[in-house]
């Protein structure tokens, strides 16, 4: 049907100063907290699960939020929220839609449930006479701002559709006994794999223009050939089976009048509007992370770099 080349992609590393003063700060502000909330894109439960945090706060139990999920497929976010919770210990999830409030209430539940067995495990027998304290972490924007909003009912932090909008550490009061630290986003250092950061930043995880939205759009049409998610395409008018890249990117500018001088086709504006459409759920549900058990069925073939990255930091090299 149609093939596509990744072979030639490296790997895009973003990790600014701000990032490493906000994992440091984490592992001071760790003592004071009794449940860590780790925040995740349905969409990409693992390629957006920044591992380090993990290990950071592994003292504490830790709550997987699986955001977003209205963006995702609902069997695959279920069946990764399983994997997590069996890979990860003292852990629970939650499946959340932040829009229509789906699973909110269950972080909170979840997280009274996680503390209690907890206490229980070291022998706490005193009552705990101050507020639950949370700690919510992630990559950047998988949702943490509008979650916190959302489980506040009013808008208490800045939210945004591009990363590093959080930029500082805030406390957050969530109910007469539950307390909430917000963080920034971040990032684990070093370059992940070539796919990986391609879903990093079609989510806007990473800046878009590290990576290249020319790039980012191929990888997302490629994702749809590979998921068999055709009807967005169609809508567009893009005729099938198609056998030129081309064709997709000149069909859709043609459909949304995206012209230069000549009437020749304008891709730069049709990439962007192709990448809002995403941004905006246009081309309905789909997990691009695959679940190790399952594999997506198609006839398309993608090429990717034959050698894995290499990740030139190490989290403990931070200082």
């Amino acid at each position: 049907m149609i093939n596509f080349d990744f072979s030639f992609v490296k790997g895009v590393g973003w990790y600014p100063g701000h990032m490493l003063k906000a994992t440091r700060d984490i592992r001071k502000q760790l003592k004071l907290v009794d449940v860590v909330v780790i925040l995740t894109d349905a969409r990409t439960p693992i390629s957006s699960l920044n591992e380090g945090l993990i290990k950071i706060t592994s003292t504490k139990p830790i709550l997987i939020v699986l955001n977003k999920a209205d963006l995702a497929e609902d069997e695959k976010t279920l069946e990764w929220a399983e994997y997590l919770k069996s890979k990860y210990e003292n852990c629970d999830y939650v499946i959340t839609e932040t829009l229509k409030r789906r699973g909110l209430r269950q972080i909170t539940d979840s997280a009274r449930k996680l503390i209690k067995e907890d206490r229980k495990k070291k022998g706490a027998t005193r009552p705990l006479l101050r507020p639950i304290r949370l700690m919510i972490v992630g990559v950047p924007n998988v949702g943490k701002s509008s979650l916190i909003n959302a489980l506040n009912r009013k808008k208490s932090t800045r939210t945004g559709p591009r990363p590093g909008v959080t930029r500082s550490q805030q406390w957050i009061t969530l109910a007469d006994d539950m307390e909430l630290l917000d963080t920034p986003g971040i990032m684990p250092p070093g370059n992940p794999l070539v796919e990986c950061g391609l879903r990093l930043g079609l989510i806007n995880a990473v800046k878009q223009d590290l990576i290249g939205k020319s790039l980012l759009v191929t990888y997302l049409i490629s994702q749809l050939f590979k998921h068999e998610n055709y009807n967005h395409l169609k809508s567009f008018g893009v005729k099938f089976p198609v056998t030129d890249y081309d064709h997709i990117l000149e069909t859709i500018s043609a459909k949304m009048g995206y012209k230069l001088p000549g009437n020749m086709p304008d891709i730069r504006k049709t990439e962007e509007y192709i990448l809002r459409e995403y941004t905006d759920g246009k081309f309905g549900k789909m997990t691009l992370d695959i679940h190790p058990d399952s594999q997506a069925k198609s006839d398309v073939t993608i090429l990717w770099p034959d050698a894995k990255i290499n990740m030139d930091a190490e989290e403990d090299k931070e200082s």
